[in-house]
């Protein structure tokens, strides 16, 4: 590369004589040939640059291939843990959501009625005060109609 620089630069020649033309452009030649070493050093140091980014992108592509087969593989897994079949699921869930919900509310039942048959320390549930007063009735109108004594007796022990 230097040696086609060589061939297109002008000679030197050095029996210039002071005051002649050639002493001008010595130093103008001078001041190109610098310059032109200055370029060719840039232009050096940007081919390497160049260089190295290249071989940065080389990596790059070949970790983002890699990153790319990854994923289609993890994309793969996925797909064949995942049921294929969304709607049937969803429909059981939500069956089993009302199942769930139906048997709350009978519990719920259940524990209110077991409450109100509960006999509690200072008094009953409003069944067994409804059962009591339906037993008193009945006494006093076996009494009234001139039921028997064993009569009466049977009433109290039920």
């Amino acid at each position: 590369m230097w040696n086609m620089m060589c061939d297109v630069m002008p000679t030197i020649s050095e029996d210039v004589v002071p005051g002649q033309r050639g002493s001008l452009f010595s130093g103008e030649d001078a001041n190109f040939e610098q310059l032109m070493v200055t370029m060719f050093d840039e232009k050096d140091k940007l081919l390497d640059n160049l260089r190295e980014t290249q071989d940065r992108l080389s990596e790059t592509s070949g970790k983002l291939s890699m990153v790319e087969k990854e994923r289609d593989s993890l994309q793969r897994q996925i797909a064949a843990s995942l049921p294929q079949e969304y709607a049937s699921i969803t429909k059981e869930l939500n069956q089993a959501r009302e199942l769930l919900h139906e048997k709350e509310e009978e519990i719920s039942e259940l524990k209110a009625e077991r409450n109100n048959t509960r006999v509690s320390n200072g008094g009953g549930s409003l069944l067994v005060t409804f059962v009591n007063k339906l037993v008193g009735f009945i006494i006093i109108s076996t009494t009234i109609s001139g039921g028997s004594k064993v009569g009466r007796q049977e009433i109290l022990l039920i």
